[in-house]
Order: structure tokens, then sequence, then C-alpha cells
């Protein structure tokens, strides 16, 4: 208990973490401030861990700073499942970045064969296929807004008026 005293404490703090300690304590210290402060702490079988150090100023009956009083918590376990779950969040992203990335590659194929499809055919289309031409051309240069706004205008439409079957020689004119 001895070596609590003062700054003996920061023998056992971690060496990456031992400046950091001393700064934030001697900031307190010096402004009479209460701390909080994590660090990793060696134990008595020289194992480190995690604790949450909070201390308070201390006044004598005169008013007279007379030290600190404070707890130090281990949060070995907290640290470890705050680890777990930054793990398990890249992990997410990742996922996430190649999901995204294998779903957007047969759109592309999609919009690159509709694309296509309008080139060969403009000035062919009517009806319903010369209105999903359109919107095809200008999806591009779309905001996404201004998609859902179509989206749910044409759903609209649809829900009003069912689509027929598709008949060929109605979508394209033929000479």
């Amino acid at each position: 208990m001895e070596q609590e005293i003062g700054s003996g404490w920061a023998d056992n703090v971690h060496p990456d973490d031992v400046e950091r300690c001393l700064n934030t304590y001697v900031t307190s210290f010096d402004a009479r401030q209460p701390f909080s402060m994590e660090y990793r702490l060696r134990r008595h079988d020289g194992r480190y861990r995690w604790v949450l150090d909070r201390g308070i100023p201390l006044y004598g009956s005169k008013g007279e700073f007379t030290g600190y009083i404070g707890s130090c918590i281990d949060i070995t376990d907290r640290k470890a499942s705050e680890e777990e779950l930054k793990r398990a969040n890249e992990d997410l992203n990742q996922f996430a970045f190649a999901a995204s990335h294998d779903l957007q590659e047969p759109l592309r194929m999609i919009t690159s064969y509709a694309q296509l499809l309008l080139k060969s055919y403009r000035g062919q289309l009517e009806g319903d296929a010369a209105v999903c031409a359109a919107l095809q051309e200008n999806v591009a240069l779309a905001e996404p807004d201004e998609l859902r706004k179509a989206e749910t205008s044409l759903n609209r439409e649809q829900q009003q008026r069912p689509i027929s079957s598709a008949q060929p020689g109605r979508l394209i004119r033929h000479g």
C-alpha cells in the first residue's frame, strides 16, 4: 500500500499507458479537479488488467486540499467485450461492402444490356416500353430522392391499371 502513495502507483501502469495517465493525474492534481481514466495496471501475478480509475479531491476540515480519494475498478471483461464488438462491426462492414458489390454487379449487367437494347431500338419503342426507355436514359442522372418519387409514382400507376402480358408486336413498331 505504501507504494501507492504519491505517484508510486504509476510503476505498475502499462508502459504504453503511463505517460497519458501521469498527464491526466498531474493536470487534475494541479487544478484540484476530479479525474477519470482507463489504463492497464499490473497485478501481483504480473498480468495486466484494465482498470477504470476515478478520483476526486479531498479537503480537510479547514478547506485545505489533502489529496485524492478514489477507486479503481477492473474493467478487463468490458474492454474485451468492446474489442469483440469492434471486430464484429469490422467484419459486418466488410460483409456489407462485399454484398453490396456482389449485388451491384448483376445490376450493372442489366443496365448495360438495357442501354444496348435502347441504342439498338431507339425510336421504335412505344407505350410502356417507351416510358421505361425514357426512365432508363435518365436514371443515371437522377438523385436518390427523385428515384424514390418516380418509383412511388410508377407503383401507384401500376396499382390503378394492371399490366397486361407483353405482346412483342406492340412494344416495337415495325417498319
